[in-house]
């Protein structure tokens, strides 16, 4: 790779990291899970950046790069055996303070009763704040098949609330 592109990269990282660290952690419910997936994204995005440059938006491609990781999974099994809770945790760093955005620990809990492809549609969608169109690129699915993931989606995390009595609608 070129010194420019290098620069390049490093100057996309660098002025993206806070945002995709909290997309990785709304997905994996755990900083240190978020880091080692962002890790691996950026790590995947290096290894082809002067294409992804040339060919594609750095941001989509990314976030098409963290749905990957994420839903395959970096390690088999790895994310099988987890548990996500409702305790918030320890940051040391105001760029990872994800609990300033909502009620942490009611939505921490309704992200984890749903499916990898589910909570990757509801964090890119309303979080990341992706269009239904970015996000089915980025899934390689179609938009229907988003719309569809989301609605699925919202009724389990309704069922939840409901059932934990958090929410009367």
């Amino acid at each position: 790779m070129r010194s420019d592109e290098e620069s390049d990269f490093v100057d996309f990282m660098t002025s993206t990291t806070a945002r995709f660290f909290r997309f990785a952690y709304l997905l994996t419910g755990d900083p240190h899970e978020a880091e080692e997936l962002l890790q691996d994204a950026y790590v995947a995005v290096y290894g082809k950046w002067p294409h992804v440059q040339k060919e594609y938006e750095p941001s989509s491609y990314m976030y098409t790069t963290l749905r990957r990781k994420f839903i395959n999974g970096r390690t088999v099994g790895f994310r099988r055996f987890e548990k996500i809770t409702d305790r918030l945790p320890e940051v040391a760093d105001e760029d990872h303070d994800i609990s300033r955005l909502l009620d942490h620990d009611e939505v921490m809990n309704l992200l984890g009763a749903l499916s990898e492809k589910q909570r990757y549609v509801v964090v890119a969608r309303y979080f990341a704040g992706l269009k239904v169109r970015e996000v089915a690129i980025a899934m390689s699915t179609s938009e229907g098949n988003v719309v569809q993931l989301t609605a699925r989606a919202y009724r389990l995390m309704r069922a939840v609330a409901e059932r934990e009595g958090g929410h009367d609608e």
